[in-house]
């Protein structure tokens, strides 16, 4: 199935809020609006697969152009971006979560008016409830997606669509492409090389849509044949653990979140060891976009060194489970160390085994976020210093 951009749930969510009466679009002269903006959701900033609907709002174009602009402290890590076309340029700005508009490229936070910030969530919210799936625990989703059950599969990043059947999974889904083309599609999701990475997918099954997660690995027993698909893949879905183990799989539900559009409050409701596991999953995925969900401050000197660092990582997986360090006890309620054993590999370069330490402490809403990562930084050769981000308070 074709990838395609994906305006018609605009169309359709554009309809839900004129009938909620939210909607006020200038007055109909038989042209375009020349205060039109574009409101797009996408999984990722590189993602292929998008949501948009046309906002013609009058003052709106005018109200962003003329806003008050302030530096902000943090810029958002969102799925929810506003287009405003001027002659060859696009102007392109973040809209957070709650509804406030950021020029990534000078760093400013725009000063709208309460009115326009409402109005531009409750447009979001809405195109963002469309574009993702359900969240949905293991138990529910097994009880939709039964034994021989054929569903559709799509990728979040791509929009690319293939039809695989559930053979077997009690702890989450045993699945396999249903014909040669759908193993043909699912290849080339993956870049026409099969992968354990992990990605985030939706899983529609009649007329029930779940947020997911695959990978892209054949393995183990077979049973529909001629698919060119030797073996299966698994599908992972809310709180699903993995038939060895018997315990969730990190990158899984990171994935899985993302396809829900719920990333940001997955990670700020984390513990400090799910937290240092997400942070190694998504470093290990190259989701590089979500690692400011890990910070206090997407413009201090750690997280863009931070960036850096991570970059050339090729992969970076969990040798031992992270255990709090030596903290005081009355520190413990706000800050902490985790050491945690890593094999990382460096493109061009050999894995090897490296010990990081996580530092972490809560920020002002609560929730806890890395302050500092003790080894992860290449030292100077002949150096016998352990390198260390650190965020300086700047």
């Amino acid at each position: 199935m074709a990838m395609q951009t994906k305006v018609w749930v605009g169309l359709w969510v554009l309809m839900s809020l004129l009938c909620a009466g939210w909607a006020e679009p200038s007055a109909a002269n038989g042209k375009s609006s020349p205060d039109t903006v574009i409101l797009t959701v996408k999984s990722s900033p590189s993602a292929d697969w998008e949501s948009k609907l046309e906002l013609s709002f009058k003052g709106l174009k005018s109200a962003i152009r003329g806003a008050t602009r302030l530096d902000a402290l943090q810029l958002p890590v969102t799925d929810r971006y506003l287009t405003i076309t001027s002659g060859r340029r696009d102007e392109v700005f973040r809209v957070g979560q709650d509804g406030r508009v950021y020029d990534a490229e000078t760093g400013q936070q725009l000063q709208l008016s309460d009115k326009w910030t409402a109005k531009l969530k409750r447009y979001a919210d809405g195109l963002a409830e469309q574009h993702y799936g359900q969240l949905v625990e293991w138990a529910e989703a097994r009880n939709s997606v039964k034994l021989k059950n054929i569903v559709t599969v799509m990728d979040l990043e791509t929009g690319l669509q293939f039809r695989a059947q559930r053979r077997a999974g009690r702890h989450h889904a045993d699945v396999q492409p249903v014909t040669r083309e759908d193993t043909k599609i699912m290849k080339r999701i993956y870049n026409n090389q099969w992968s354990w990475k992990r990605r985030a997918i939706l899983v529609r099954q009649e007329d029930k849509l779940f947020a997911a997660s695959m990978h892209g690995m054949p393995h183990g027993g077979d049973g529909i044949p001629d698919n060119g698909f030797s073996g299966h893949f698994c599908i992972h879905f809310l709180n699903s653990v993995t038939h060895g183990s018997k315990a969730k799989d990190p990158e899984h539900q990171l994935m899985v979140h993302k396809a829900s559009g719920r990333l940001n409050e997955y990670v700020r409701g984390l513990d400090p060891i799910e937290l240092v596991d997400s942070f190694i999953a998504a470093v290990h995925l190259q989701q590089h976009y979500m690692l400011g969900l890990f910070v206090d401050n997407t413009q201090s000197s750690f997280f863009h060194k931070l960036q850096e660092e991570v970059r050339t990582v090729h992969s970076l997986r969990q040798i031992s489970k992270s255990k709090p360090g030596e903290t005081k006890k009355e520190e413990a309620l706000w800050a902490i160390e985790l050491p945690v054993e890593v094999q990382l590999e460096r493109e061009g370069r050999k894995a090897i085994r490296k010990k990081l330490v996580f530092g972490l402490h809560k920020d002002a809403a609560g929730s806890w976020v890395i302050t500092e990562i003790q080894g992860l930084g290449e030292s100077p050769k002949g150096s016998k210093k352990k390198s260390i981000l650190k965020n300086k308070g700047d």
